[in-house]
């Protein structure tokens, strides 16, 4: 039962990640397309406007592509290093303590 449990919460949790991670995607790429769309808007006429589309849709990709992975690396360290001393203290336990060498036995005839 605990491994369908165990099981069960994997799969919600790499469930909601993919969603968590659509949405934040989605967001940089709105805000990135906004931006470069703000900053050409000024200096190009109207005319030009509509020839630069794809160039700012595809910097608005790669920022937002950027802005994802950056957010991953950040989650992933902030995972890592808790996740890697437990691993650690599970692997090799503590430190052995050092313990007095036994005296030896003499055997009387």
């Amino acid at each position: 039962m605990a491994t369908a449990v165990s099981g069960l919460l994997r799969s919600v949790a790499n469930t909601m990640g993919t969603a968590i991670a659509a949405v934040v995607w989605d967001l940089r790429y709105s805000h990135r397309l906004l931006q470069y769309a703000d900053e050409h808007a000024a200096q190009l006429p109207t005319q030009a406007l509509a020839m630069i589309q794809d160039r700012l849709v595809v910097e608005a990709r790669t920022a937002a592509w950027q802005d994802y992975f950056l957010f991953n690396a950040l989650l992933a360290t902030l995972c890592l290093f808790p996740a890697l001393s437990y691993w650690r203290h599970e692997k090799y336990g503590d430190p052995a303590t050092p313990q007095a060498a036994a005296a030896p036995v003499h055997l009387q005839a």
